[in-house]
């Protein structure tokens, strides 16, 4: 009887059926039918098809692991939610988050609020918190923007004026920097430089940053 289920799963690996089909499809444990498959040569017709089999597989791995991924994403998503959704952002909130990051890409000259960036959510983030934090006088704002060679000027600097809220009268002449044509970043805006002059501000600020290092700094 072992020898007539050997023949069936060899004449299924004949046509290009993989060692889990055959096992599954004849109920055979996997271990025995690799066992007689050992000296089994493939026509090119059944490779295909054992290949074509492998992919099709392979794809669904693919999409299951990018279902289960995005499952993932989807829970940390509301959970971030729930958890900070609800914030009313008082003005010490919003002082606290400019702070940070003013910390973290900021320029750290006390005589001004420096702030440069290529990314427009984390820009615009930063001059409506600093606005949200203060009594800002809009007119003291500046902005230059670093461009390529191959950037339109004056679309970029529109954009840019868009993300801030900071009319083009305040801006300096865009900085061109050379090109070397390598690499041309699809849809990169360049790079804003924002500048407020207000010296108290800037102290405050770097006040702020300083406590949460103290605070949470580990000293070896």
């Amino acid at each position: 009887m072992k020898e007539g289920l050997k023949i069936k799963a060899v004449a299924l690996r004949h046509k290009g059926y993989s060692i889990k089909e055959v096992a599954k499809k004849m109920d055979i444990t996997q271990s025995t039918v690799s066992l007689w498959f050992r000296h089994v040569r493939l026509s090119k017709s059944a490779q295909a098809r054992l290949d074509a089999h492998s992919r099709r597989g392979s794809l669904r791995g693919v999409a299951a692991n990018r279902r289960n991924r995005l499952a993932v994403l989807l829970k940390i998503r509301a959970k971030a939610r729930r958890d900070f959704a609800h914030l009313g952002w008082k003005k010490s909130e919003m002082k606290l988050a400019c702070a940070l990051l003013f910390w973290a890409e900021g320029n750290k000259d006390s005589s001004l609020i420096g702030f440069t960036n290529s990314d427009p959510q984390m820009m615009a983030v930063f001059v409506n918190l600093l606005r949200g934090s203060f009594d800002i006088d809009e007119s003291k704002f500046r902005i230059l923007v670093h461009l390529h060679e191959y950037h339109d000027d004056l679309k970029q600097r529109r954009f840019w004026s868009k993300v801030t809220g900071i009319g083009l009268k305040q801006f300096s002449k865009s900085y061109i920097k050379p090109h070397t044509g390598k690499n041309k970043r699809k849809n990169y805006p360049g790079c804003a430089s924002l500048r407020y002059y207000d010296h108290r501000i800037a102290v405050e600020l770097a006040s702020i940053y300083n406590i949460i290092g103290k605070k949470f700094r580990r000293v070896a």
